[in-house]
C-alpha cells in the first residue's frame, strides 16, 4: 500500500487485496491476494499488477485515452496495448525493481491468455503483438518468453511497416496526447485506417 502510493504520487489512495479481478475506481483499488505459499515470480507478479494501476494513476489521462480510442476491434485493442506500454515504460525507466514486477506481470497476463501455447501466426493477435514491440522498444528490455511466443510471428512485419514511427515514440513518452497521435499513425501504417475515427476534442 506504502508502494503504491508513493508510485501513485497519492497519500489519499485506498488498497485493498482479495480473490477478484484486480480493478481501479476512482481513488480505490484492489489488487490480487497472494496466495499462501506462493513463489517469488508469483509475488513479483502480484506487485506488479499493484505497480501498473498506481503508475496509470499517475501517467495516464482517461479523458485523453477516450477522445482517441478507437471505437471497436483490433484498432481499439492495439491502441489500449500501446497505452499500457507508455506508462508501464515510465516505471520500467525508473526503478529496476518496477521493472522486474512488471516484467513479471507481463509474463503472468500472456501465460493466462494462453499466448504462450500459439503456434501459428493465425493465433497471434497483431495488436497484441505491436503493443509488445512498442514496450520491448520504449524500455530496452527482452520481453518475457511468452510475450516473445506472440511477437515473434509478427515483427517483421510490423518492423517494416512502422518500425520508424515505433522508434519516435521515445520521443513523446510522457506527452499522452501526441503519444496517442503517434499511436495512430501506427495503426494507419499497418491498415488499420478504417477503424480510426478523429480524436474528439474535450472542452479542456
Amino acid at each position: 500500500t506504502a508502494t503504491m502510493r508513493a508510485l501513485a504520487g497519492n497519500d489519499e489512495l485506498e488498497v485493498t487485496f482479495g480473490k477478484g479481478t484486480p480493478s481501479l475506481r476512482g481513488n480505490n483499488v484492489e489488487v490480487p491476494l497472494p496466495r499462501v505459499g506462493c513463489t517469488e515470480q508469483e509475488l513479483n507478479a502480484v506487485r506488479g499488477v499493484a505497480d501498473e494501476f498506481a503508475l496509470k494513476l499517475r501517467y495516464h489521462d482517461d479523458t485523453v485515452h477516450r477522445s482517441r480510442t478507437p471505437k471497436a476491434g483490433p484498432a481499439q485493442e492495439l491502441f489500449q496495448w500501446v497505452e499500457d506500454a507508455r506508462v508501464a515504460s515510465i516505471g520500467t525507466m525508473q526503478m529496476e525493481g518496477v521493472a522486474q514486477n512488471l516484467d513479471a506481470s507481463l509474463e503472468s497476463l500472456c501465460r493466462q491468455a494462453a499466448f504462450d501455447r500459439i503456434v501459428e501466426e493465425t493465433e497471434a493477435p497483431l495488436s497484441v503483438a505491436v503493443g509488445l514491440i512498442v514496450r520491448q522498444r520504449l524500455t530496452g528490455r527482452e520481453l518475457p518468453p511468452s510475450a516473445e511466443n506472440v511477437v515473434r510471428f509478427w515483427r517483421d512485419y510490423v518492423e517494416e511497416r512502422a518500425g520508424a514511427e515505433i522508434e519516435m515514440l521515445r520521443e513523446s513518452i510522457y506527452d499522452q496526447v501526441s503519444f496517442a497521435d503517434q499511436a495512430r499513425s501506427i495503426m494507419m501504417d499497418l491498415g488499420l485506417v478504417s477503424e480510426i475515427e478523429e480524436p474528439q476534442e474535450s472542452d479542456d
